[in-house]
């Protein structure tokens, strides 16, 4: 089953010390049955505007990338305390309702995804009283 969506994210929802307005994302992708569980195969194209990690002025920021989460309903989880998990076990996103909620999956897309530091120029880069050197 395919999906795409559109979704506009205020930076408080993400990481509001890096995140200086709303980012907006673009989710596609589809929904195939793979067993007992389901594959997400998709795309996530967006951007917005960050934090420069020096100065703090705002700078552009865009990313496209691909993502693939294998989900399940929470009661086909394991949860008898006495088994131990597979490492299989570990790779698969539960949900308590059969309802994919794309606005979260557009959250973790954009998380896992956002840069630890950026800076708006090169000179931003060096301290203003750092030498130069030939």
């Amino acid at each position: 089953m395919p999906f795409a969506e559109t979704i506009r994210l205020d930076g408080d929802r993400l990481d509001p010390t890096r995140v200086t307005g709303p980012l907006e994302v673009r989710l596609e992708g589809t929904v195939r049955p793979a067993g007992e569980h389901y594959m997400i195969d998709g795309q996530t194209v967006g951007g917005g505007k960050i934090s420069c990690g020096r100065c703090l002025e705002p700078v552009d920021w865009a990313m496209d990338s691909t993502f693939s989460i294998e989900i399940a309903l929470a009661d086909a989880a394991p949860l008898d305390p006495e088994l131990a998990l597979d490492a299989s076990d570990l790779d698969v996103v539960y949900l308590e309702e059969p309802t994919l909620d794309l606005e979260k999956l557009a959250v973790e897309q954009l998380v896992l995804e956002l840069p630890m530091r950026v800076l708006c120029s090169e000179e931003c880069a060096r301290p203003a009283d750092a030498e130069e050197f030939p």
